[in-house]
């Protein structure tokens, strides 16, 4: 059994009423099976939400690495995030970035950490264009890949072999 403090990123169906929920932890992405999370009696019932900060418990996968979830209790709901369209698009935004640009079962300390500031921003105030680009800088530096002759996002693109098409719409959104 494992247990680790983890915020939520991205849900995917799972069979009739489960779901696929891949966290990000300063140990790295984590991909865990809820079993019926979706089931009215489930004990992950408002537990499994985006952008959540919650301690987690898995059990190892036997093989590959779909573990599964054994229970969730929220730390932080980031609820201030669910206030403005555009804060929720800047945090789907950076969270699809990442995992974009990560490697599965690389640790992810700094990227972790960096993601846990953007959305306290986030939670507090709506996104300006600044703080994406000063995301996508943050994350060209930790990756060893940031040069002052080449935007951010190009070298972050050059890196990964999809970026997310979010990001266009975001930024023509968003005033300054």
């Amino acid at each position: 059994m494992h247990e680790i403090q983890a915020t939520l990123l991205r849900l995917h169906p799972l069979g009739e009423n489960g779901v696929i929920a891949i966290w990000i932890s300063p140990a790295g992405i984590q991909r865990t099976a809820a079993k019926g999370a979706l089931s009215p009696k489930s004990p992950f019932r408002g537990s499994l939400d985006l952008f959540f900060q919650c301690d987690i418990r898995w059990s190892p996968a036997k093989s590959g690495d779909l573990h599964t979830l054994t229970s969730t209790s929220i730390i932080n709901p980031r609820l201030g995030l669910r206030s403005h369209f555009s804060r929720l698009s800047a945090a789907s935004y950076f969270a699809l970035l990442l995992l974009s640009t990560m490697e599965s079962g690389t640790p992810a300390k700094e990227e972790h950490n960096l993601l846990n500031r953007a959305l306290a921003y986030l939670e507090k105030q709506n996104p300006e264009k600044r703080a994406i680009l000063h995301f996508e800088k943050e994350l060209a530096l930790i990756h060893g890949i940031y040069s002052d002759q080449t935007p951010p996002f190009t070298t972050l693109l050059k890196s990964s072999a999809k970026l997310p098409p979010l990001r266009q719409s975001l930024f023509d959104s968003l005033e300054h």
